[in-house]
């Protein structure tokens, strides 16, 4: 499906456009961005798209956490909006020492994180005290969302946040708590077959690790009502996004561990 032809179209209701998406998912197929059914979409509008697509990939099940996007000034202006969040899928959740198949998608992007993880279930929101007594622990994370939208599309925070912001897998690391632990401190360095490929500070997200988790939590708890115990949620991209390529991976993550994880093959659309 053409951007050209979509752009005619008339517009989709959320419920038809999280066909789309479960199609291109299954298919490994490309998608046409959700604005160009709907070009004035609002960003309500968007997490409208947004709930019907995490409802159509989850099913009954819950949720695995929540992740942070365009939690930058640079990307906020690249995108044109955001802050925003969207929905872990269940299905995406995998360990240290996975091998992925890239040729299973369209366009996998690496992204090094930090995920902290809820003690309780929130269903209100916190202020920074609440919040604090609210996390269990903190984890390592490498994200991998799938961009499937067509090639060369210019999308916006509203595409996004309707494509549930492309989240697809992430590579969860071992929980790990301390009360002196400084989280923005924290400096991630990535390797690729042994050679440095990024290195990011944690401190680089939206003021600050705990100010971007506390955005995220009381946005989604605000739109979604309910985070369950055990959720976890990712503050966003510490430093650029990475195209990911076949090779051995090693993330170090300094005092929260490290993440080592293989990429075969290459991508099929």
């Amino acid at each position: 499906m053409s951007s050209k032809a979509t752009a005619t179209s008339r517009p989709a209701p959320p419920e038809q456009f999280a066909e789309l998406v479960a199609s291109a998912v299954k298919n490994r197929r490309r998608v046409a961005l959700a604005t160009s059914f709907e070009p004035a979409m609002s960003e309500d509008r968007a997490y409208e798209y947004q709930d019907a697509v995490v409802r159509r990939l989850a099913g009954r099940s819950e949720i695995a956490g929540i992740k942070g996007g365009g939690m930058t000034a640079a990307s906020q202006s690249r995108l044109g909006g955001g802050p925003f969040f969207g929905a872990l899928l269940p299905s995406g959740t995998m360990r240290s020492g996975v091998a992925i198949d890239l040729d299973a998608y369209r366009e996998l992007v690496l992204e090094t994180e930090i995920g902290f993880e809820l003690g309780r279930p929130v269903s209100n929101e916190l202020d920074m005290q609440g919040l604090r007594g609210a996390i269990a622990g903190v984890r390592p994370v490498i994200e991998l969302p799938d961009n499937m939208f067509e090639r060369n599309a210019s999308f916006t925070s509203r595409d996004l946040i309707a494509a549930n912001v492309l989240a697809r897998c992430q590579i969860v690391g071992t929980r790990r708590f301390s009360s002196d632990l400084d989280v923005d401190a924290i400096t991630v360095r990535l390797s690729r077959d042994g050679k440095e490929i990024h290195s990011a500070s944690a401190s680089g997200t939206f003021g600050g690790q705990w100010d971007a988790l506390l955005w995220i939590v009381n946005n989604a708890v605000r739109r979604r009502g309910r985070l369950a115990k055990g959720c976890l949620v990712i503050t966003g991209a510490l430093g650029g996004v990475l195209r990911a390529q076949a090779g051995s991976y090693r993330a170090d993550f300094g005092p929260l561990g490290v993440i080592e994880f293989a990429m075969n093959g290459a991508f099929s659309a």
